[in-house]
Formats: structure tokens, C-alpha cells, sequence
């Protein structure tokens, strides 16, 4: 069993994958068909594999098993299936979706609803389980409302033949063959059953990698939206929404929690001196240092240009804070290398603690920034007061 799943493994990646990234290739661009597309190719080979299958037996098999007549009308009708269904694949690997859908369901259609009529019609035809093919394919490739239009159908041609041979009292045609009618029923059963079930298995398939493919997207997207793109830290959005969520937990369940505001000095003197790239690769260093210190369920978040924020939850004490505020210092003091260059900075931070020193959950943000720039200018007037001295 293992040994027939390798097997199949192999020939999907030496026939179907190829197939499918050609196809991709020449797919429109600006239309979403890459699911739809992939499902009706895969599709398509299922039936045209089972139409091989059959074509072959028809050869195979000798009049004991199977009447001239039979196989001078069926044989040429499943020829003719299989170079439009050749046909269309072709068409669909070259990119032509629409085309192909609208062929292959047509002629589904057709290859359904054809041999009932021709073998004595419905009830009685061998050919009648074949109907169930028309619903499934019209449900795999335009969905729920088509499957059911397709069923509409075949009540419909049911009904005709019931009309024509009993109504009427015109006998429909019989090509069927009458040499071995366990051969007839075994076919067209194995047929439909196959055709049904590999199209369902294929569509299920398609569905799940379709959701996996469409969740990953979502996640890759909502990480893009909360995410600043140069260091990979959380942007200003994702933190003014962690905000509102640590202010709700604490207003529920008490507490404390603090917002560290940063901005880096010297740091145009770096982007004047090496380039903007040469200070990209400081803030991502810094940004990267700053990641590490804090804790799991706190966030460092980039404001824009070379201000950050620590947003800091569950917080025991102000010794707390100034501990982390310290650490912070060291951390952004430490020399940073990049390529044949070392650059040092330091950062002016100002801190703020909710709910006790602003009450306010919209002023968190505004008051750490203010808090910052004290410190910028008291840092500004000792070095001022070093200089006079």
C-alpha cells in the first residue's frame, strides 16, 4: 500500500505539478483563477484517465463480451470525448480558463445524457448510472446552484425518454451490447462511481489546501498590517491596539501597567555622516537589543524614525520600571557595529504608569512622549552645564 502511494506521489509530481505551475505561468494576472483553474486540470485528468481505461477495454474485448454494433457506436463516442477533453486541457494549460470550464462542462453534459437514449433510455438503459456524473462536475465547477441546475437536467431528459418510449409509445433506439450484460453494468458503474468520487476526493483536496493557502494569507497579512518593516517590531498601530486591550485588563482586574517613550540622540549624526542605510541597520540592531529585554507579554513597538516604544504590563512597582529603564539605557549605549564602522548612541526615555500617574487611557501616549522630551532637554542642559563648567 505504501509502496502504490509513492508511486502515485511520483507521477503527480512528474505529470500534475508541472502542469499546474505552467499553467499558472499563463494564467491572467489581475484574475483570481489559480484555485479554480488547478481543481478543473486535475479534474480533467481524473477523466481522462477513466476514459483511457475504458477506451481500452473496448478494444480489449472480443464480440463474446461485447456486440460489433455496440462497439461501432460507443468506441468512436469515447475517441471523440477524449480529444475534446485533450483539447480542453490543453486550452486550460495555456491559460485558458473560462474556455476550458465551459467546454468541459458541455461536454460532460453531453458524454451523460448521450448514451442513456441510445440504450433503450431510462429506466432501462445500462448507461443510466452515468447520469450522476453531470451533477457532480457541474457542482466541482461552478458550485452548489449548478449542481443543482444539472440535476434539473437530468430529471428533465429522464422525463422526455419516459415521454417518448411510454407516452408516445416510440421505442428508443438500443445499441447496448446484449452479449454481457454484467460487462455493461460493471462499466458504466465503475465508470460513475469513479468519475463521482475522484472529482468529490479532488474538490475536498483543493478546498483544504485552498483554506490552509487562504489562512495563511490572512496571517501573513494582519503581520504585515501590525508589523514595521524595517526592524520587524510591531508598528504604532498593533501598540495603540495592545494598549486599549492591557488598559481594559487592568481597569477589570487592578493593577499597573507602564509606557516607555524612546528617542535615540546622535542618531542623524549618523545617518548625516554613513547614509541612511548604514543608520537602517543601527535601528534594527537597536530594535533587535530592545526585543530581548523585555518580556514575552510585553511589546517594543517603532513610532516612526528613530522613536520607539516598551508598552510594559503587569508591573509590581516604579523600582520595576526603573530597572527596565536602566537596562534600556545599557543596552542602547552599547556599541553597535556595522560593517567597517561602530556607531554609539544614546536614547532619552520618558516613562509613564497607568493608572497612577495619568488617568486618561488616550493621554498614555502623549504623556510618556512628553516625559521624554524632559529628559532630552534635561540632558541637553547638563551637557550645557558641562561645557561652562
Amino acid at each position: 500500500m505504501l509502496g502504490l502511494i509513492q508511486v502515485a506521489r511520483k507521477l503527480q509530481s512528474v505529470t500534475i505539478e508541472p502542469l499546474i505551475a505552467r499553467m499558472r505561468r499563463n494564467l491572467p494576472i489581475n484574475q483570481d483563477f489559480d484555485f479554480p483553474a488547478s481543481l478543473l486540470l486535475q479534474i480533467l485528468l481524473v477523466i481522462l484517465f477513466i476514459l483511457a481505461g475504458f477506451l481500452a477495454i473496448f478494444l480489449s474485448v472480443d464480440d463474446t463480451y461485447m456486440a460489433a454494433s455496440t462497439k461501432s457506436i460507443f468506441g468512436p463516442f469515447i475517441v471523440v470525448l477524449i480529444c475534446i477533453f485533450g483539447y480542453t486541457l490543453y486550452s486550460l494549460v495555456q491559460g485558458n480558463y473560462r474556455r476550458a470550464r465551459l467546454i468541459t462542462a458541455w461536454t460532460v453534459a453531453f458524454g451523460c445524457l448521450f448514451p442513456a437514449p441510445v440504450t433503450g433510455g431510462f429506466p432501462n438503459s445500462e448507461a443510466a448510472p452515468i447520469l450522476i456524473v453531470l451533477p457532480a462536475i457541474f457542482f466541482c465547477l461552478y458550485g452548489g446552484r449548478a449542481g443543482a441546475l444539472a440535476v434539473g437536467l437530468v430529471v428533465v431528459s429522464c422525463l422526455l425518454q419516459l415521454f417518448v418510449s411510454h407516452g408516445l409509445g416510440i421505442p428508443l433506439p438500443d445499441y447496448s451490447s446484449k452479449s454481457s450484460t454484467t460487462l455493461n453494468h460493471a462499466m458504466t458503474l465503475t465508470t460513475a462511481f469513479s468519475i463521482v468520487v475522484l472529482a468529490f476526493t479532488v474538490y475536498s483536496r483543493a478546498n483544504v489546501r485552498l483554506r490552509v493557502q487562504r489562512d495563511a494569507e490572512r496571517a501573513h497579512l494582519a503581520a504585515l498590517a501590525n508589523e514595521d518593516p524595517l526592524t520587524g517590531l510591531s508598528n504604532a498601530r498593533y501598540l495603540h491596539q495592545r494598549l486599549d486591550q492591557a488598559c481594559a485588563r487592568v481597569d477589570r482586574h487592578g493593577g499597573q501597567l507602564a509606557m516607555l517613550y524612546l528617542d535615540f540622540n546622535g542618531f542623524k549624526k549618523i545617518n548625516d555622516d554613513f547614509g541612511h542605510q548604514i543608520g537602517d541597520k543601527v535601528l534594527c540592531k537597536i530594535g533587535s537589543r530592545l526585543r530581548h529585554a523585555i518580556r514575552r507579554e510585553d511589546i517594543v513597538a517603532r513610532i516612526g524614525g528613530d522613536e520607539f516604544a516598551i508598552l510594559v504590563e503587569f508591573i509590581k512597582d516604579e523600582h520595576e520600571i526603573a530597572q527596565l529603564v536602566e537596562r534600556v539605557h545599557h543596552l542602547i549605549s552599547m556599541p553597535v557595529e556595522t560593517e567597517d564602522s561602530e556607531h554609539t548612541i544614546t536614547a532619552s526615555v520618558g516613562r509613564v504608569i497607568y493608572p497612577g500617574e495619568v488617568a486618561q487611557k488616550h493621554l498614555i501616549i502623549e504623556y510618556a512622549d512628553r516625559a521624554m522630551y524632559r529628559a532630552k532637554r534635561l540632558v541637553r542642559t547638563q551637557a550645557t552645564l558641562a561645557l561652562d563648567t
